[in-house]
């Protein structure tokens, strides 16, 4: 039940058919019967995957020229295949939708670009439609503080000079976190946005390299709720249907949301989910994902260790609870942590259980279920308990594309009916 601006509650269920509620009442009857509980839902009330290979380790180390592979987050790129900085060889990898592994950018030529040795690059991102950089990446050098623009060919330039932005700032020096294309619905096209977290703001860098304030430093703190020297933005989603941005602050529980106008607010107040989520001792906001139509899902936890997801309206004024502690502990036990977060392209999320190494979905009651599991993992990469490692959305609407850092190898498990 929707319960106004602010609210906070259990999360109200939706509307039902027949054969959904004769499903439920199956998997309810057979949890108590001991005949299955949630594992799997093979009632149909979540989704069950297969798992197959996409890229092994050699075929990435054929490209890199190194024995190892350790990709940072992986990036969906518009024409469906993946993009990931490999830390070990210190070059940026290219995942073609067949799998096929190709050097993008090569470590001699980032430090050639940033004159330090070697990079260090973060998060990608893409530049979004429509401008003369449509589709170019763009990531943060945390060695050299710069943000790196990297073209078709996989040529890299620094996007933006730190002349240029103390320039604006005023002070002695610049360190760029997390740029993130601003670009949405044909508006501020090829403009990046990024914290400089020297002087604290996030700032704008617009289609002609021009470099503004977006979001003041003491405006992010405000929102925070944090001191001004620790607001560090620690990760953003994108909200696709608005084109907001949605940030986590290690240190807050609140979220903030940034507008394309830099128009900043609290999207979600931390108090909300101390409450909803009141058996979680020391609650931390540890991950936040966005549905296309901008309703999040944000993981929660004791401290490091996470122990449920929240489901916030595209317009941040409900929250609710969608799986709580005792959700996880019916499916895995008392020993899980989850650890990471994503939307399927029906809305509804999957997470990684860090302790079983499997991955889960959930069905629209917020139950969750094994889409890929561990003995199914071991089976397709060889490895007794698989490690799994970053993950993403893959190409079609119900696959997901995550490595497997025992075996270093990239699968994929994609729903079946």
């Amino acid at each position: 039940m929707f319960e106004g601006p602010g609210s906070s509650t259990r999360r109200a269920l939706p509307v039902l058919t027949i054969s959904t509620l004769l499903a439920a009442c199956c998997v309810v009857i057979g949890g108590v019967l001991g005949c299955g509980g949630y594992d799997g839902y093979s009632m149909g009330l979540a989704k069950e995957g297969e798992v197959s290979t996409l890229t092994t380790a050699t075929q990435v180390t054929d490209v890199t020229g190194n024995d190892a592979v350790d990709p940072e987050p992986l990036l969906l790129a518009a024409d469906g295949s993946l993009y990931f900085f490999d830390a070990v060889s210190r070059s940026v990898v290219n995942l073609a939708t067949d799998g096929t592994a190709t050097l993008f950018t090569s470590q001699t030529d980032l430090t050639t670009v940033t004159a330090m040795t070697p990079a260090l690059l973060g998060p990608l991102d893409q530049i979004g439609a429509g401008g003369a950089l449509a589709d170019e990446l763009i990531c943060a050098d945390s060695i050299s503080g710069l943000i790196i623009r990297i073209d078709s060919a996989g040529t890299p330039v620094v996007h933006v000079t730190e002349a240029d932005i103390t320039a604006v700032t005023g002070e002695t020096g610049a360190a760029m976190r997390l740029p993130r294309s601003l670009t949405h619905d044909g508006m501020e096209l090829d403009a990046v946005m990024a914290q400089d977290t020297v002087s604290g703001d996030i700032l704008k860098i617009d289609d002609l390299g021009v470099v503004t304030v977006l979001v003041d430093q003491n405006d992010i703190a405000t929102e925070s709720g944090l001191p001004v020297e620790d607001a560090v933005v620690a990760e953003w989603t994108r909200g696709p249907d608005s084109g907001s941005h949605f940030g986590r602050l290690d240190g807050s529980n609140h979220v903030i949301r940034v507008q394309i106008d830099g128009t900043i607010d609290r999207h979600v107040d931390g108090t909300a989910l101390v409450d909803l989520f009141s058996d979680i001792t020391d609650l931390r906001l540890l991950g936040v994902a966005a549905h296309s139509d901008d309703t999040l899902f944000l993981l929660v936890g004791e401290v490091t260790m996470g122990a449920g997801i929240a489901e916030v309206s595209p317009d941040g004024s409900e929250v609710s609870v969608f799986a709580d502690s005792k959700d996880f502990e019916f499916l895995l036990g008392a020993s899980f942590d989850v650890v990471h977060i994503g939307v399927f392209g029906d809305g509804l999320p999957y997470a990684i259980d860090g302790v079983s190494d499997q991955v889960l979905a959930f069905s629209i009651f917020g139950k969750p279920g094994v889409f890929a599991s561990q003995e199914e993992i071991e089976t397709v990469t060889g490895e007794t308990a698989p490690v799994l490692s970053v993950s993403t959305i893959r190409g079609a609407l119900d696959e997901i594309a995550f490595f497997e850092t025992k075996s270093e190898s990239f699968l994929t498990v994609i729903e079946i009916d």
